[in-house]
């Protein structure tokens, strides 16, 4: 698969090869043997090894930690306007990539889990960057479905 997504982005280009992958509905995560995929350094070196670094959106370790520390949404935002590009920001990958990165930081563990009733803390106040980056188009809101699903399937929360 690696291979073929390769060929397509040297035929058609990173943007197309983009869209194609996000078409999937996959993680890059899954071309990557499992004994890898807890180590983050082995999964950069694999995606990098298999030229699939195009479909990796940019790290967002600078958001994380915002939200951690519950900077306002406006910090976030400015931060996303000055360091990712505009057609990365439009990526599926990408909304994906942000959706959980803010889920994971506002839920870090299973523990942090809120009540199926009650709202995840702290999300409402990252309402203006799921707007900006996450609302539109319908490709974006599934992947940030998908973030949600990733993190409740990574946490032993049953899918559903």
């Amino acid at each position: 698969l690696d291979t073929c997504i390769g060929s397509f982005q040297d035929a058609k280009g990173a943007a197309e090869a983009t869209a194609a992958w996000s078409a999937l509905n996959l993680d890059l995560k899954q071309l990557i043997p499992d004994y890898d995929r807890t180590d983050d350094k082995a999964v950069a070196e694999s995606i990098n090894k298999a030229g699939l670094a195009f479909l990796q959106p940019v790290k967002l370790t600078a958001i994380e930690e915002a939200v951690r520390a519950k900077k306002p949404a406006a910090e976030v935002l400015a931060w996303l306007e000055s360091n990712v590009k505009e057609d990365e920001a439009e990526s599926s990958a990408f909304a994906q990539s942000l959706a959980e990165t803010i889920l994971r930081a506002l839920l870090p563990s299973a523990e942090s889990l809120p009540p199926l009733d009650a709202e995840v803390p702290g999300l409402k106040g990252y309402g203006p960057v799921f707007e900006k980056y996450l609302s539109k188009p319908l490709a974006r809101q599934l992947a940030c479905i998908r973030a949600g699903q990733t993190i409740f399937d990574d946490y032993g929360h049953p899918k559903g």
